[in-house]
């Protein structure tokens, strides 16, 4: 099992889609580039092993300090693309995955858990 902590906030990746100004096409904000960074950053700090191949589930634990925060499936998305290439492949090795929102924390922080299953 594989075991990373991120001392920072879970964002959403539906909610920095920003829609251009003449084509209409959606890119990416800023913001979520940053995130994307920061997770591949912390992932390479604490996480030494080799890239997961199988299948795999994913386990998300998010505190945040009061109720403003996105829907649980949108904080999911974003961050499983993001471990892409560092932890598994492709999110489509996913086949099983659960998440947890805390609310009433003094800090902002989230934790993962990602195992290979047969």
């Amino acid at each position: 099992m594989i075991c990373i902590h991120f001392p920072f906030r879970l964002i959403s990746k539906s909610n920095e889609k920003i829609r251009g100004r003449y084509h209409g096409r959606y890119f990416l904000s800023r913001k979520f580039k940053d995130f994307e960074e920061r997770i591949k950053r912390h992932i390479k700090v604490q996480y030494k092993g080799e890239i997961l191949k199988g299948v795999v589930s994913v386990f998300i634990s998010a505190k945040f300090k009061d109720k403003r925060h996105s829907d649980v499936p949108n904080l999911q998305k974003g961050l499983c693309d993001a471990m892409e290439g560092c932890i598994y492949l492709n999110d489509r090795q996913i086949k099983k995955i659960s998440t947890e929102v805390m609310e009433g924390f003094k800090g902002e922080s989230f934790y993962v858990e990602i195992k290979e299953i047969t």
